[in-house]
């Protein structure tokens, strides 16, 4: 198999602004996760998953932005947002089930693990817990992310 051709430095610098938006949304929802709950901080994947939506239309055929991306740097885009919604939906899901639990608060505190059977896309659960050392994946290819700025 030949090798894929590098993204531009355009490419790199849009696909890691994709990263940084999700990681400061993320932070956002752990703050507001500590200071008044989950279920408080549930805006905040809401919104989430909103701009992954709207984003992914961006890269779609009729989406809005110049041919200025090439098709492998829409298609990892497009990835990086549909397992951007996928996780907040899925988060957003795992929150309602504790939230109706029947175990006592005392009991289901401390740490969490996240089930294999979570829903969540394999690469995205390697990524997002901690379990992968480049958070940037392919879209990266190696590179450090490039904040938007």
């Amino acid at each position: 198999m030949a090798p894929l051709p590098p993204f531009t430095p355009y490419e790199r610098k849009y696909l890691a602004g994709i990263v940084h938006q999700v990681w400061r949304a993320c932070q956002v929802y752990v703050t507001v996760s500590m200071e008044r709950g989950p279920s408080g901080a549930r805006p905040a994947l809401d919104e989430l998953t909103r701009w992954a939506v709207a984003q992914r239309r961006e890269l779609g055929p009729r989406g809005g932005l110049p041919d200025t991306l090439s098709a492998m740097a829409l298609r990892v885009g497009r990835e990086l947002l549909t397992d951007v919604e996928t996780i907040s939906r899925r988060v957003v899901q795992m929150v309602a089930a504790l939230e109706k639990s029947s175990l006592p608060a005392d009991q289901s505190a401390g740490p969490v693990s996240w089930p294999r059977n979570s829903g969540l896309p394999a690469t995205c659960a390697r990524t997002c817990c901690g379990m992968s050392a480049n958070p940037v994946g392919m879209a990266g290819r190696g590179s450090a992310p490039v904040p938007l700025g």
